[in-house]
C-alpha cells in the first residue's frame, strides 16, 4: 500500500518492526531482516529496526555485521531504550569474536553511561517530587489560553525536563496543565 504522508509512512514502519521482531522470534531471520530493512532510517521506530537487524544478524553468527548496525545505533540518542540496548550488544557481539580487550573497554563505556543516565533520573525524579517541573511548566506564556502544544518547543531549560518528552506531548497532559493554570488563575 504506497504511503502517502508521513503518518501513513510511520504506520508502515511500526508494521514492518512489528513483522520483523514476529519473524526473528520465529527463528526465521531472512524475513525478519527483510522487513526490517523497509523501515525508514530517519523514521520514529528506526532505533529499533537497527536494533533488531543486528539481534538478526547476531543470531546467524554473523558478529560483524551485527556491529555495524549496532554501533550505527549507539551514535543516537542515549535516551533511547533501543541505544541502551545497543551499548551492551556490541560488546557482546565483540566477545562472541573473541575481542575481549574491545568488549571490555565497551562494557565499561556502557556503565559509565548507564551510571550517568541514572544520576540524572534520580536528581530528575527528586526535582519532579519538589514541584519544580510544574512551577517551571506553570510560568510558561500564563496568558495564553489555546493552543497548549507550545510546551514541546518551550520546554524549560531544566534536567528534569529531558525525560519528560513523550509524558508533555500527550492530550491528557496538556489538559491536566491547563486545568492545573485555570485553578491556579482562579485562585489569584
Amino acid at each position: 500500500m504506497p504511503a502517502e504522508n508521513d503518518e501513513m509512512m510511520t504506520l508502515r514502519d511500526k508494521a514492518n518492526v512489528a513483522l520483523g521482531y514476529t519473524y526473528l522470534q520465529l527463528q526465521d531471520r531472512g524475513k525478519a531482516m527483510e522487513q526490517l530493512e523497509n523501515v525508514r532510517m530517519d523514521g520514529l521506530l528506526s532505533n529499533k529496526a537497527l536494533l533488531v537487524i543486528g539481534w538478526a544478524y547476531s543470531a546467524l553468527g554473523e558478529q560483524e555485521k551485527a556491529l555495524v548496525y549496532w554501533s550505527e545505533l549507539q551514535k543516537r540518542n542515549v535516551m533511547d531504550s533501543a541505544v541502551q540496548e545497543s551499548l551492551l550488544a556490541a560488546p557482546y557481539a565483540l566477545g562472541m569474536l573473541s575481542a575481549n580487550k574491545q568488549a571490555l573497554l565497551q562494557y565499561e563505556q556502557a556503565i559509565a553511561v548507564f551510571e550517568t543516565e541514572i544520576d540524572r533520573l534520580d536528581y530528575s525524579i527528586n526535582a519532579t517530587q519538589a514541584g519544580k517541573m510544574i512551577e517551571q511548566l506553570a510560568k510558561l506564556d500564563p496568558n495564553n489560553e489555546e493552543g497548549w502544544f507550545w510546551s514541546l518547543q518551550k520546554l524549560p531549560e531544566t534536567p528534569e525536563s529531558r525525560y519528560l518528552i513523550q509524558l508533555l506531548s500527550s492530550h491528557d497532559f496538556h489538559e491536566a496543565l491547563k486545568t492545573y493554570r485555570d485553578l491556579k488563575y482562579l485562585r489569584l
